[in-house]
C-alpha cells in the first residue's frame, strides 16, 4: 500500500521514484523511431539495465557495471545496439564514459561515436510538465 501511495503521490510533490520512470514508453518510441529491434541494449547501471529488461526479455541487456552481464563482440552480432543512459534526476545528459569507453573496448578505438539523442517523456502517473530524460544512441557495427 506504501509503494502505490508513494508512485500515485509523487505528482503532488513532484518527487518521482524509480517505478514511475517511463521505460516502457522509452523503449516503444525510439525502437518504433529507429525501425529495428536491437541486438542488445547497453546501459550503465543494474538497475536500469533490469528495467530495461523486464520491458524487453528476448533481448540482452549489458549493464556496465555488472560485468558478468557483458557479450563477446560476436554474441552482439550485427545488428545495431542500442545503448541508454540518463542522470540520476532525470534530466539532460550526455553519453556517460563509461558506454564510450564499452563501445572503445568491443569494436576498437578508431569508432566514430554515435550521435547522441534525447527523448523526455511524462512519468507514470505524473503531473505535467514533469518528463525524465533518457539519452540514447544507436551504434551500427561494421564489419571488421
Amino acid at each position: 500500500m506504501v509503494i502505490a501511495g508513494d508512485i500515485l503521490l509523487a505528482r503532488f510533490f513532484h518527487s518521482y521514484q524509480h517505478l514511475n520512470t517511463p521505460y516502457g514508453t522509452f523503449l516503444d518510441k525510439v525502437i518504433a523511431a529507429e525501425g529495428k529491434q536491437p541486438s542488445a541494449i547497453v546501459t550503465t547501471t543494474w538497475h536500469k539495465a533490469g528495467n530495461i529488461r523486464v520491458n524487453m526479455p528476448d533481448t540482452s541487456v549489458v549493464s556496465t557495471a555488472y560485468p558478468a552481464s557483458d557479450l563477446s563482440t560476436q554474441a552482439l552480432g550485427k545488428g545495431p545496439v542500442l545503448l541508454v543512459w540518463n542522470e540520476r534526476d532525470g534530466s539532460q545528459s550526455s553519453m556517460p564514459d563509461e558506454l564510450k569507453q564499452w563501445l572503445e573496448a568491443k569494436f576498437g578505438k578508431a569508432i566514430q561515436l554515435p550521435d547522441q539523442r534525447d527523448i523526455a517523456l511524462p512519468y507514470y502517473y505524473g503531473k505535467e510538465p514533469d518528463r525524465y530524460h533518457f539519452g540514447y544512441s544507436w551504434y551500427y557495427p561494421t564489419a571488421q
